[in-house]
């Protein structure tokens, strides 16, 4: 062995200078490059503030379950903590930029990453990152999402997808099982699925379902009622009749008086139009019923009930005696949370009182949205943003609990002699 060493010494010492050489350019530009580098990415972790606003929260750190209630104001939560609703809780969390999760029923969020940038030479940003998913099989989660001016990458986390929200945005993510949506109020986000991503801007909405990449958005703004237009027969799109008399039960068996039809104009509009007369002054009602299937409305920032309308003929001046017997009545029934069920009513009537009518005789019934229309003549009906509590004529201005379903929508006719147009009748929803 010592002979190989002598007659390969000048290889070997060679060999090690190398070495040597390059362990020391290692060091020279290795190590202040890992440290440039280090400066550049390190992240501090951060925490941020959690409250229940309603009800009973759950907060599982490390393995144990804490409960949160209103009273205990905010609470301090880490990466790897979450915080849940259930059926009958909301909840709050508040991050260090200012931006925010609110949480709706039976929703958890699990904490991915609450990261800033540990040294301001850093070229990173700080990072919000959750996970979201309903707290019970079965239910739907809801979160509403808000960032402020600061570039945070704000990004949730779902078995669908993934959900970026830009900065001065606010937007809603609804998942279940199956299909994750999206709906943006302001600025903008992405939504990625399946190795593709669409961005949702302002009053866009977008779905995800299982195995499918993310729908082309669409605008936000739905009109939940089918055959509103009348433009096809009207068991055809879902429209029920049926009519009323006083004293006559309606499963009597008798043939039902039909008072109400579609029909096509002289300038070809498709109306439904509704026509009693030669009543003898006995009053009856006839109703247009749409069913919508209880539509969930629980997370939705606007429901507005807007629809062409045209009052041909009214005997009774205002509502009649007893206040609600108009000419045309449209009517949402809806149901709350607890199962408790509520109808907004608008009604338009065109026939005031005469001279020779006793005072008082004929009235306005008090729990309806009252509007006197131009007889003869098209009006244009908006009813507003129903959840607005600012609005006049709003559920609440009734002092009316907000709505979890819509369950149906009717038109309506009552008094003795009438007769009236609906066109375009429609219930949009953001």
């Amino acid at each position: 062995m010592t002979g190989f060493v002598d007659r390969h010494i000048q290889t070997i010492s060679w060999v090690v200078l190398l070495l040597a050489f390059a362990t020391f350019v290692v060091l020279l530009f290795g190590v202040p490059w890992s440290g440039y580098h280090y400066l550049k990415t390190a992240t501090a972790e951060e925490t941020a503030e959690a409250e229940c606003k309603v009800g009973s929260c759950s907060l599982a750190v490390a393995g144990s379950e804490l409960v949160v209630r209103p009273e205990d104001g905010a609470i301090t939560v880490r990466e790897g903590n979450v915080f849940a609703t259930d059926q009958d809780s909301q909840g709050l969390i508040r991050f260090v930029d200012g931006s925010t999760a609110n949480l709706e029923h039976n929703t958890a969020v699990a904490l991915v990453r609450l990261r800033r940038p540990r040294f301001e030479v850093s070229e990173d940003v700080r990072r919000v990152e959750f996970r979201l998913e309903p707290t019970t099989r079965g239910t739907n989660a809801n979160v509403r999402m808000g960032t402020t001016w600061e570039d945070t990458d704000y990004a949730v986390v779902t078995d669908l997808g993934r959900v970026r929200v830009m900065p001065e945005s606010r937007a809603r993510a609804e998942l279940d099982a199956s299909r994750m949506h999206v709906r943006v109020d302001e600025g903008a986000v992405e939504v990625e699925s399946q190795g593709e991503v669409v961005v949702v801007h302002r009053d866009e909405r977008t779905e995800v379902r299982v195995g499918s990449p993310p729908d082309e958005p669409r605008e936000a703004l739905e009109n939940v009622i089918v055959g509103g237009s009348f433009d096809k027969p009207l068991d055809q799109v879902g429209w029920v009749y049926r009519a009323h008399i006083p004293g006559v039960p309606d499963d009597s068996g008798q043939d039902q008086p039909i008072w109400g039809e579609r029909r096509v104009l002289e300038d070809d509009r498709s109306v439904l139009h509704i026509e009693r007369t030669n009543s003898q002054n006995r009053p009856a009602d006839v109703i247009f019923e749409k069913q919508l299937g209880e539509l969930d409305v629980s997370g939705v920032a606007m429901i507005e009930v807007r629809g062409q309308v045209r009052v041909l003929d009214q005997s009774l001046p205002l509502g009649g005696e007893r206040g609600t017997e108009l000419p045309l009545i449209l009517k949402l029934v809806y149901e709350t949370e607890n199962g408790e069920q509520y109808g907004w009513s608008t009604g338009f009537y065109t026939t005031e009182p005469g001279p020779d009518d006793p005072p008082d005789k004929y009235v306005l019934s008090s729990e309806y949205v009252n509007v006197k229309v131009p007889r003869g003549e098209w009006y244009s009906f908006s009813s507003g943003n129903l959840l607005d509590s600012q609005h006049p004529g709003s559920f609440e201005s009734f002092g009316w609990p907000r709505p979890k379903n819509l369950l149906r929508l009717e038109i309506i006719a009552s008094g003795h002699d009438y007769v009236s147009e609906v066109d375009d009748i429609a219930i949009w929803v953001k």
